[in-house]
């Protein structure tokens, strides 16, 4: 077998032309790797901009959460001087009453007379005593009440314990 000139030469042209396809497979093998190097930097960075965004909304839900329970805490310590306030005069006004009610009777013990105008003026000023100390009472329990509706008022059901009646009205058509 021989080979005619031309032969090689179209063996020559036949492996140039794989050369060059080769190549061109190289390059599209090379640019598709560097889309993909791109995407995936892409990615990381967009992932990594996420991840930085959830964080700084963590970070401020944390710091509402904070100033939240301090806010309560100060809220928690004044209602609790309040009430230890209201509770020393609920005893001082209480002592007080007692105190009128024993003399009353001591008073009407040394009176005698149940009708005498003595007498009268004692069970009036024990009457309005009675009445300012259930008074004190009822606005103990409104003060109580309205401290209490906001932790068990359920938003679902849009009831909540109504406070009682204004008690500073209660009784005064009869004093």
């Amino acid at each position: 077998m021989t080979q005619t000139p031309a032969q090689p030469l179209a063996q020559l042209d036949a492996i140039a032309d794989c050369e060059a396809r080769i190549g061109a497979a190289f390059a599209r093998i090379g640019a598709g790797v560097a889309a993909l190097q791109a995407r995936s930097c892409a990615s990381a960075s967009v992932s990594d901009g996420a991840l930085a965004a959830e964080r700084a909304a963590n970070a401020a839900l944390s710091e509402r959460v904070r100033l939240l329970g301090e806010k309560q805490q100060t809220a928690v310590a004044g209602l609790e001087r309040r009430l230890a306030e209201a509770e020393e005069e609920l005893s001082r006004l209480r002592r007080l009453n007692r105190d009128l009610v024993e003399a009353n009777r001591v008073l009407l013990a040394a009176e005698g007379d149940l009708n005498g105008p003595l007498a009268d003026m004692a069970l009036r000023a024990e009457l309005c005593a009675l009445r300012a100390e259930r008074r004190l009472e009822l606005t103990e329990i409104g003060a109580i009440v309205a401290a209490i509706d906001p932790l068990i008022a359920s938003p679902a059901s849009g009831a909540a314990v109504q406070p009682p009646a204004d008690p500073t009205q209660e009784g005064a058509d009869h004093a």
